[in-house]
């Protein structure tokens, strides 16, 4: 169950991008499903009849990613995903814990409400917590496990190519607009620039080769995420009907001239 919960997380965190591994997500929600207790809860073990804390807000934050991205088999198990935190907020202990593990209490919270925490930024890290780590990463999980999605950036991959000029605007939602951006890591292809105000990348490259790095997005609130970045820059494909060709008369003159140039050297040598 967690390989493939993990799995799922993953490859539904990269369906936006056009891969085509919609079916592969389907096939581990639906397996996800077939797994769950009668209790609501879920279990690495495949004997066991009742479920546990960390397994259960796994596998439902597995099945609630897959449903943000759109898949049609997550989004049809609402009553599954329903149970599983139902199970969760019952079996919290009077401590506050799940089972007195830090590991599941962590992986449990994210399962639950942005309401059960407050969280003035509404992007799914409360204030308590952000207080105590210092920053808004939240892993692998956008959001905080209900659709309430606080300020999101797409991942970046392009394609450029090498004196043709390009243009693509970053693009931010969920928080408090106007947005800028920033470069925050790595950098741009050679002749390429981010007009920090508007997200627009533009310029003619210059090099090739793949460019990666990391933008930031900042809203007026200043709160701030860091999403990924690659644009792969290609040499320009010489077209063969664009080789220019002499025309006849201009074959003649040339092969004049060679003939003419080889008389040339052959006197000079019998001199």
């Amino acid at each position: 169950l967690i390989p493939t919960a993990q799995n799922v997380l993953t490859l539904s965190r990269y369906k936006p991008l056009g891969w085509g591994i919609d079916s592969y997500i389907t096939n581990g929600v639906n397996w996800l499903k077939s797994q769950q207790k009668s209790d609501g809860g879920f279990a690495e073990d495949t004997g066991a009849t009742i479920g546990n804390a960390y397994d259960t807000a796994l596998a439902y934050q597995a099945l609630n990613q897959a449903k943000l991205a759109g898949n049609a088999a997550a989004i049809g198990a609402q009553t599954a995903l329903d149970n599983a935190q139902t199970f969760l907020v019952n079996n919290q202990g009077t401590d506050g814990s799940w089972g007195s593990d830090a590991l599941a209490t962590a992986v449990a919270l994210q399962t639950l409400p942005a309401t059960t925490l407050a969280d003035s930024q509404n992007n799914g890290v409360p204030d308590v917590v952000r207080a105590i780590i210092g920053t808004d990463a939240r892993g692998l999980v956008q959001g905080n496990g209900q659709s309430v999605i606080g300020l999101t950036a797409s991942l970046l991959v392009a394609n450029a190519t090498v004196g043709v000029p390009f243009n693509y605007t970053l693009s931010a939602s969920g928080g408090t607009a106007p947005y800028t951006y920033a470069i925050a890591s790595g950098t741009l292809p050679d002749g390429l620039s981010l007009n920090p105000g508007s997200g627009v990348i533009s310029g003619t490259p210059t090099r090739d080769g793949p460019f990666n790095f990391n933008y930031q997005a900042t809203d007026a609130s200043s709160a701030s995420l860091s999403t990924a970045g690659q644009i792969v820059v290609a040499v320009q494909a010489t077209d063969a009907g664009d080789v220019p060709t002499l025309p006849e008369w201009g074959a003649i003159i040339m092969a004049v001239l060679l003939m003419t140039s080889q008389l040339l050297q052959n006197r000079k040598r019998r001199s």
